[in-house]
């Protein structure tokens, strides 16, 4: 009985601490999956503005949303290698593929005398789009046989700007741009011959750890149906297929406008008038919180609350319902002649009521190992059962069928 009651109180303490899962949400998510479908996937629907800087009639920056959501899955490699196009020779060199008992890519092998630079894609992204990665982040690029240089062989980044050359300690980079797509080539320099020359290209987040692996992630596309328009913020529940749609995109040049000190450019559009109602219904409200600029953005002028209202921006009353926009480098102005030169203008603001469109639900497994997860509409936010998890419950389920065998 003794260790019955031991395996029992550790059985309880295992099961007021356990989780049937666990979560993470981020730009990029990373965790260690156990191999199970995903237990959660909301992926955020963020809007995109164009240029840099404070919007201004100097400094427009038009603001667009999505019609669809791309959500990348992938396991330590990031990199896509195509490998429909081998053998094949290219100035004198062979370049050919090995694989592992799955079919995936363990490396690709040269041999021969290049009678000038031996230049191979690995995943010819400039056409077709095989590899996007996400701005803000930091990969290493990795795979060329050591000894390389530019007279003999290298693994490197294609690109319009900075190159980037992996001689065969790896190489770190930076993407800038949004979803930037990644070319990456393998080049066997002229005279210099290859036997048996082994690449093993991978592309991994900077913190993940070294050693190549194969490539093994998904892409999955989703498009947003055309009822729905283009959305501009939201969320989309992809386990269950339900689209959130909670912000709306108003051409400032389509509203009912009115004056108030022209000779100062201010001019106003009161809460009662279009685009606020639509058939009676209150169809946007102030920001909850002015700081969050995706709540209320403008393409043309600076987003600010009434007090700080200034020349060159737009601002919502804090009390009362209407928008304002002071713009002194008009006077005097007419009601056509705000709706003329407002026309295009957009101006983004929240739903009171959000908008939901049912899509098809998808199911994402998860690798066994590192995952990673992110969407070029927004972050992410992910429940998942871990490895710890896994364990954590086969351990308990031990415990509980050797307490009932004790008893």
């Amino acid at each position: 009985m003794g260790d019955a009651v031991r395996y029992n109180k550790t059985l309880a303490l295992l099961a007021a601490g356990r989780k049937r899962y666990s979560a993470a949400s981020g730009d990029v998510i990373s965790f260690d999956g156990d191999g199970s479908p995903l237990r959660g996937l909301t992926v955020g629907i963020e809007p995109v503005q164009a240029g840099s800087g404070t919007p201004s009639p100097d400094n427009v920056r038009p603001i667009s949303g999505w019609t669809g959501c791309n959500i990348w899955r992938t396991g330590k490699n990031l990199l896509p290698a195509k490998l429909d196009r081998v053998p094949t020779e290219v100035s004198g060199v062979v370049w050919s593929t090995n694989l592992d008992n799955a079919g995936r890519l363990r490396s690709f092998e040269a041999n021969g005398t290049a009678t000038s630079n031996a230049a191979f894609n690995v995943n010819a992204a400039y056409y077709d789009n095989s590899l996007l990665l996400k701005a803000g982040e930091h990969y290493t690029l990795s795979g060329c046989p050591a000894g390389g240089g530019s007279n003999r062989y290298r693994l490197y980044r294609q690109s319009f700007g900075a190159e980037y050359y992996d001689d065969g300690a790896g190489v770190d980079f930076p993407v800038q741009d949004t979803d930037a797509v990644c070319d990456i080539r393998m080049t066997v320099y002229k005279n210099f011959q290859a036997d048996g020359l082994e690449f093993h290209p991978m592309i991994r987040f900077s913190d993940s750890p070294a050693g190549y692996e194969p490539y093994c992630g998904d892409t999955y596309t989703i498009p947003f149906p055309a009822k729905a328009g283009t959305v501009y913020g939201g969320t989309l529940d992809v386990l269950s297929g339900v689209l959130t749609v909670d912000r709306v995109m108003l051409d400032l040049g389509e509203q009912d406008w009115q004056t108030t000190n022209p000779q100062l450019g201010i001019f106003w559009l009161y809460a009662r008038r279009s685009p606020f109602y639509v058939n009676g219904r209150y169809v946007i409200q102030r920001p909850p919180n002015m700081d969050t600029p995706a709540d209320f953005l403008c393409s043309k002028y600076k987003t600010v609350a009434a007090n700080d209202a200034e020349d060159g921006s737009v601002y919502w009353h804090t009390t009362s319902s209407y928008v304002g926009i002071v713009d002194t480098n008009y006077t005097d102005w007419t009601t056509d002649q705000v709706k003329a030169d407002l026309a295009g203008v957009q101006l983004l603001c929240r739903l009171v009521s959000p908008e939901t469109y049912q899509l098809t639900a998808q199911q994402i497994d998860t690798l066994l190992g590192e995952n990673r997860i992110w969407a070029d509409t927004g972050p992410v936010s992910a429940a998942y059962r871990s490895l710890e998890d896994a364990q954590r419950s086969k351990l308990a389920v031990l415990l509980r069928n050797r307490g009932r065998d004790e008893t």
